[in-house]
């Protein structure tokens, strides 16, 4: 097909890659609104946290599609882990993929059919851009189907559903399309494309956005190079690119650093690189023998001739950035009897953040992005002599033996280890639930029962799914990292449905209860609603709207007043407790207490404060000060208590303290709490971070 009927050659192109993909998630098509996609390989306990990553998935993708069409402003506030300010920097954000799930959500009002919609979605972009991108450097629509093809079609992204924003790099090719229109003519409409589809990789994730300059940044390089004669045409255009591109990463990845700092997450000791024997034939690692031989053909043929468009043939440099991509990939690889570590080794000690990915192995997928490109060169180099119509036939050929590669279940094993099919799970709470929360819910929503620590993100998981038929900020929590808020939270909730847990909870926002019956004994249940209709306090607080089999809805409200002036925390006597300690860092727990006769609520946005910690010895004098970070309490009901945690230095010389906490400037007449501390050189110093006792 000539070039002349491009339209038509991007029409059908879609309409190929678009089948491919429905048939691709065809074991959902039953019933799109209520199968999810799954790998059918996975064994437990691997399925069930595939299981409960997928909802998390789902509620955070539907959810910011949800905020986009009707609150767009609360685009990054409002979230899981309730109310934790932008908590989605615990994990991943997902814009991108919240962008795709907006048209179909506002369609269908649907969760699971927006996902299943993005999901075809993203195969079917990723195939176009790249088709865009190789059919402007090869000249030939075969080549660039082929290319399309195999970066849709690229294993990861087919077995791995519950993780789209890993294979976020969808937009990418278009990015590079645009960069190399920059640099070979100009014009700030070209860099303004380029900066958009790269700000695009950036809403997706950062696994992606790493992914993506892995290769952008080399061939950029390279295409800099090549036309630096004319600078002066493309250097205005391409700095207001570089402007807008830092501009959005900023905005989107910034926030991250700023929880790192406030909170003291986002730290990893380690990080999970690509064991380099993944990358071999029969593992998961392995992109197929199709892409592997076009791509080196297409390499291979460079060595010998020049196909130069627009001034440009990116093979090399290409093959160089997706070798750079692999290593990056592997913590280590072996050469000539040594051991040369990954950059990004180096680059974790550099790059603030980075040491917080969790697993930097999926930085070699830009390695695919750059070997369908070579594909589509490898598919010209061999057509070259076989004419049009041959070179035709040679990608049909191409396309099956691709397809055959990946959904033969002999071809798919040999390749890749397992078969690449998905299967399908029920994953559509029950109608009657989803009927009770729609017509009921108010405000934030609160789970019970509802686990602390490390089982609140299992829980968390679970909860997320049904939460996302009613987008709306819930305490509900599954994230890379824990929530700083848990502890706190944790306590309210195991104080409910008490008339002071109720009045704290309801200040923070939650006005919807949802207790799952199913996950509690009839006893517990029984006690619950005994204190629900016994209890004139809690009562007025706790009022059940509805009931299915599965899950009781309450309405939560308090009838006080509520304030943030942190002289309602101020004490004049210790607590009456005392913790013996060794001297240097410690942990303390130090309980608060609300004086006043109002809610007391933390100032928004929440965040440690810093306070001024003095250490005051038996006849009153200082001892010691220092200012540190603590939590204040989320939430207190007039007269309640709440502890938390606090990180400082203890006095050097042995004795008893009272310790006290004060506002910076405070003069220290009535502190924000005070308790007694006795110091002991012979305690162990070496005890864990809150043990002291």
């Amino acid at each position: 097909m000539r070039l002349r009927s491009r339209p038509a050659c991007y029409l059908l192109a879609a309409i190929a890659y678009l089948g491919i993909a429905v048939w691709h998630f065809s074991a959902v098509l039953p019933a799109p609104a209520t199968l999810l996609p799954e790998n059918r390989h996975l064994a437990e306990p691997f399925l069930q946290v595939s299981r409960l990553d997928a909802n998390m998935v789902l509620w955070v993708v539907t959810g910011n599609a949800h905020r986009l069409l009707h609150r767009p402003w609360a685009l990054r506030e409002e979230g899981q882990c309730h109310p934790l300010p932008q908590a989605y920097t615990l994990g991943e954000h997902m814009l991108g993929e919240g962008v795709l799930a907006a048209v179909p959500l506002a369609l269908s009002g649907d969760p699971v059919l927006a996902y299943n919609a993005m999901l075809i979605a993203t195969l079917e972009i990723a195939a176009l851009a790249m088709f865009a991108l190789t059919l402007h450097f090869t000249r030939s629509v075969p080549a660039a189907f082929v290319a399309g093809l195999l970066f849709c079609l690229e294993p990861g992204r087919l077995r791995d559903s519950g993780h789209p924003y890993i294979y976020g790099d969808i937009w990418t090719p278009l990015a590079m399309l645009y960069l190399h229109r920059t640099f070979a003519r100009g014009r700030l409409a070209n860099a303004l494309g380029c900066a958009l589809f790269l700000g695009l990789a950036v809403l997706e994730s950062l696994y992606a956005w790493l992914a993506s300059l892995l290769i952008v940044v080399p061939y950029g390089l390279y295409a800099m190079a090549r036309h630096r004669r004319d600078v002066r045409r493309w250097i205005g255009p391409l700095l207001v690119a570089v402007v807008v591109v830092t501009g959005v990463a900023a905005l989107v990845l910034g926030p991250y650093l700023d929880a790192r700092s406030k909170w003291d997450v986002l730290v990893r000791p380690g990080t999970m690189f690509m064991p380099i024997g993944l990358y071999a034939p029969g593992r998961s690692g392995f992109p197929g023998w199709t892409l592997l031989l076009l791509a080196l053909a297409g390499t291979g043929e460079r060595l010998r001739r020049r196909r130069d468009e627009e001034g440009e043939d990116p093979r090399i440099v290409l093959a160089c950035a997706a070798l750079l991509a692999l290593w990056c990939s592997v913590r280590t690889v072996p050469l000539a009897g040594l051991e040369i570590p990954s950059p990004l080794l180096l680059a974790k000690q550099l790059v603030p953040g980075l040491d917080a990915v969790r697993a930097l192995a999926f930085v070699g997928r830009g390695a695919t992005l750059a070997a369908a490109v070579l594909a589509g060169y490898g598919i010209v180099a061999v057509g070259a002599r076989l004419g049009a119509r041959g070179t035709a036939l040679l990608a049909t050929a191409v396309a099956c033996c691709a397809l055959a590669e990946r959904y033969v279940p002999a071809l798919a094993t040999a390749n890749f280890g397992v078969t690449l099919d998905l299967g399908a799970r029920d994953a559509r709470p029950a109608d009657e639930d989803i009927a009770l929360l729609r017509t009921h819910a108010q405000g934030a929503l609160l789970d019970i029962p509802r686990a602390g620590g490390p089982g609140q993100s299992f829980a968390g998981g679970a909860d997320l799914l049904l939460a996302s038929y009613s987008p709306r900020p819930t305490a509900a929590c599954y994230n890379s990292y824990p929530s700083p808020l848990d502890p706190q939270l944790g306590a309210l909730v195991t104080e409910l449905p008490g008339p002071a847990a109720v009045d704290a909870l309801v200040a923070l926002g939650f006005e919807t209860l949802l207790l799952h019956a199913d996950r509690v004994s009839p006893r517990s249940l029984e006690i619950f609603m005994a204190q629900v209709d016994g209890d004139p306090q809690v009562a007025a607080r706790v009022a059940l709207l509805g009931r299915s089999e599965r899950l009781w809805l309450f309405r939560l409200s308090t009838p006080l007043p509520v304030a943030s002036d942190p002289a309602q925390l101020a004490v004049a006597a210790p607590d009456g407790t005392m913790s013996t300690v060794g001297p240097g860092r410690i942990t303390l727990s130090i309980a608060f207490r609300n004086g006043s006769e109002r809610i007391f609520l933390h100032r928004s946005p929440i965040a440690r404060t810093r306070v001024e910690a003095r250490w005051h010895g038996s006849d009153g004098a200082v001892a010691q000060v220092e200012q540190v970070p603590v939590l204040l309490p989320l939430a207190l009901a007039p007269g309640a208590t709440a502890r938390s945690s606090i990180a400082l230095a203890a006095p050097p010389r042995a004795g008893t303290y009272f310790l006290t906490l004060h506002l910076p400037g405070d003069p220290g007449d009535a502190p924000l709490a005070w308790t007694s501390v006795a110091v002991d050189t012979a305690h162990a110093a070496s005890a864990p971070a809150g043990d002291a006792s």
